[in-house]
């Protein structure tokens, strides 16, 4: 009996080393990479929404942080701080901040809209055209596409930029300023700007902007990052990538699941929606539209360099080319 209990040992270890071997030899699912992403609160930061919603990034092998900022200018900055290791911001931002480093790439387009920034004023106070409001207080937001859509829509209306006054306002704080008359016009962005037109109802006016200009969403990193982590970066384009098709051929499940994360209506998503072209993309017009807008806050004196910074040393197309070969020409 005891040799017989002996061998059924024998036995059981032998057989519980040969399992643990075979174990071994399994390939173990590798943990997930973790990545903090600062993105701007407005529908157009909706691929990083639909990803996380549709568990986009869960499937690439990620445990995505994303931090709801408000305004690119403020993601930019929590890149640039080391709260972020991405993040998400307007062309302007990428150009206002190049004068001042060149530690940072963009890695793709995600968004284009002719239309999300809005000029927009109150009947009552006089403004029945872009003249009226010469010698008043003009709202913008500092260092973002909405000082540069201010400036260019006064400039092809024939209005210098001496003739009005400018006031940096938070976006958040612009509809009050203009209820309370202490700002003539707002430059500002969705959904703000429909916040604003809802509250002034019949008193709103809001100048024909559309076409103006070609707003740009854009990821970005610090080239370090870029550099010591390519796979978070592939990854996180991955998810993007099936995030923007979910998006193409799924817009009314989308523009539920933005309605719910942003706390929005089904007023301002119908509003806002046809005007967002969802893409990934990094080409030469990215670049152009950052050399206009540098030539222009060189001209109007929104910064005190006189030279265009060379934009394609700001361009790091690898990362998409490595998930969608065909979305980058340069």
């Amino acid at each position: 009996m005891a040799k017989t209990a002996k061998r059924i040992s024998v036995f059981v270890i032998a057989g519980l080393a040969l399992a643990a071997a075979v174990y071994s030899m399994i390939p173990q699912p590798e943990p997930p990479l973790s990545v903090r992403i600062a993105v701007s609160r407005t529908p157009l930061s909706s691929p990083f929404f639909i990803a996380e919603h549709q568990g986009y990034f869960a499937k690439a092998g990620l445990n995505v942080e994303l931090e709801d900022v408000i305004g690119g200018h403020r993601s930019f900055q929590a890149m640039i701080d080391g709260n972020a290791d991405l993040a998400t911001s307007s062309d302007s931002v990428i150009m206002f901040n190049s004068f001042k480093r060149n530690d940072f790439s963009v890695l793709t387009t995600f968004v284009q809209s002719d239309n999300d920034i809005k000029f927009i004023g109150r009947r009552q106070s006089g403004n029945l055209s872009a003249l009226d409001l010469k010698g008043r207080n003009i709202a913008v937001i500092k260092g973002s596409a909405s000082e540069f859509f201010s400036h260019t829509y006064l400039m092809i209306e024939g209005i210098d930029r001496d003739e009005v006054n400018t006031v940096h306002i938070p976006p958040d704080k612009m509809m009050a300023a203009l209820e309370q008359q202490q700002v003539a016009a707002i430059s500002i962005w969705e959904p703000y700007a429909f916040k604003a037109l809802e509250s002034l109802q019949t008193d709103a006016l809001i100048y024909q902007t559309e076409g103006l200009y070609n707003l740009t969403f854009n990821l970005l990193a610090r080239k370090s990052y870029v550099s010591q982590h390519p796979e978070q970066v592939r990854r996180v384009i991955t998810a993007l990538q099936q995030a923007i098709r979910y998006l193409d051929e799924h817009p009314q499940e989308s523009k539920q699941i933005i309605k719910a994360k942003l706390s929005l209506d089904d007023a301002f998503i119908d509003w806002i929606w046809p005007d967002y072209l969802f893409k990934l993309s990094l080409n030469q017009s990215l670049i152009s539209t950052l050399e206009s807008e540098a030539r222009w806050a060189i001209e109007s004196g929104a910064v005190d360099a006189q030279t265009v910074p060379d934009y394609r040393h700001f361009m790091d197309a690898g990362p998409l080319i490595s998930v969608q070969p065909w979305a980058s020409t340069l």
